[in-house]
């Protein structure tokens, strides 16, 4: 249990290290994902003005490659950070130490 414990600090400590000092990698596909979170967080809406594959053929650059839940979701959770990229990086790394936490938990269950 110590360990479990140790191990989910220790990787949570690096993971929250990179997402404010270091700026984590991001997948390849994040220019789909990532910019509109940035957008909705900003109050420009649902859009995407970087990536041409993404968007529609009117002049709204509407985000239309993915469900648009979670960049709904994260782009409103993003305004408790700053809505930029050093923002959306922190936010990845919580989301990503919360999804530490969870596993951690379910590993921990299935030892009791």
């Amino acid at each position: 249990m110590k360990s479990l414990i140790l191990a989910f600090t220790g990787l949570s400590g690096v993971v929250l290290a990179f997402a404010w000092n270091a700026y984590p990698v991001l997948p390849n596909d994040s220019v789909f994902y990532s910019v509109p979170i940035v957008e909705v967080a900003a109050g420009h809406g649902l859009v995407n003005p970087v990536c041409m594959a993404v968007r529609n053929n009117d002049s709204q650059s509407r985000f239309i490659m993915f469900p648009p839940l979670e960049s709904v979701v994260m782009g409103h959770i993003l305004r408790f950070f700053t809505p930029d990229a050093a923002g959306l990086f922190k936010l990845y790394g919580v989301v990503t130490v919360l999804k530490l936490a969870l596993a951690g938990w379910l590993f921990y269950r299935r030892r009791s």
